[in-house]
């Protein structure tokens, strides 16, 4: 049976609201178009938000901005997690009201597992209001009703982390996750192009040295490590989600050929392109 994306939203609207146990990102990870507000109802996985590993739980409240690479892991059996999925669309509509830094955060500071009880059911109440307002149809307010309550949760939400953030010492640490964020966010950029550490050191203007140290302390892998699992993921994203063949995908990736690509790709994986393909139909 075909696995069905929970948070796709449908043609035909700019939001989608719901309940999920979110298997279809299980193992798979997926390149998410829209933005997500998600609430953890009950249970706990490890979660992958472009290349980093977290930890979440009952009550933990995460936001992802559009085109972030998210994938699920060691779900516990009752995992089940309410989302709130957004449009790329809908998003800009708001956020010409925003102050810049404010989605920077968001993008630095994807998962919230420190609320209080008075912030959690705050969240569970908007998740109620913003339900209700999804399944009445007929309400011919309803979008405006959604985005004001969207962009009244983005602003609730990034007031409290900053508040929670501005309690924390700034150290040397902080630097070193603004510069692996800002790496992340390069990948994403030049990712299906770009392969060499030196690239994206010199884009950050620090030596490939200092970058590697800077991705072990956050990360615990070296910068080459996270270039080839970042190209690890595209290859799987376009296997899964792509009708592009092999060839096509390796060129676009700029590998220098389809075999070269397959050597790396079975270096990771144990399997051939074309078996991974056949295994995730």
């Amino acid at each position: 049976m075909q696995k069905i994306n929970p948070i796709a939203i449908p043609p035909e609207e700019k939001f989608v609201v719901g309940e999920s146990d979110m298997h279809f990102f299980f193992n798979r990870p997926q390149r998410v178009p829209s933005g997500v507000l998600m609430y953890c109802m009950q249970g706990e996985a490890k979660i992958t938000i472009d290349l980093k590993n977290s930890r979440i739980r009952t009550d933990s409240c995460i936001l992802l901005m559009p085109n972030t690479i998210l994938m699920f892991s060691e779900a516990s059996s009752d995992f089940k997690m309410m989302f709130f999925a957004f449009s790329h669309e809908l998003i800009d509509e708001i956020s010409f009201r925003m102050d810049i830094r404010f989605f920077h955060f968001l993008k630095e500071n994807p998962i919230f597992n420190h609320l209080s009880d008075l912030n959690i059911e705050e969240i569970k109440r908007w998740f109620e209001a913003v339900r209700y307002n999804y399944e009445d149809k007929e309400n011919i307010f309803r979008s405006t009703i959604i985005k004001n309550r969207l962009q009244n949760a983005l602003l609730e939400i990034c007031d409290k982390g900053q508040r929670t953030q501005s309690q924390l010492p700034y150290d040397n640490l902080n630097r070193k996750n603004s510069i692996f964020h800002k790496f992340i966010s390069l990948l994403q950029t030049y990712g299906n192009e770009q392969h060499e550490v030196s690239f994206y050191a010199d884009k950050l203007c620090i030596s490939t040295r200092y970058l590697s140290a800077i991705t072990r302390a956050v990360a615990n892998r070296s910068a080459k490590e996270i270039i080839d699992q970042w190209t690890l993921l595209m290859i799987k994203i376009m296997l899964q989600s792509t009708d592009l063949t092999i060839q096509e995908i390796a060129y676009s990736l700029q590998f220098h050929d389809q075999s070269y690509m397959g050597r790396f790709f079975k270096k990771y994986t144990g399997d051939s392109p074309a078996a991974y393909r056949k295994k995730r139909n």
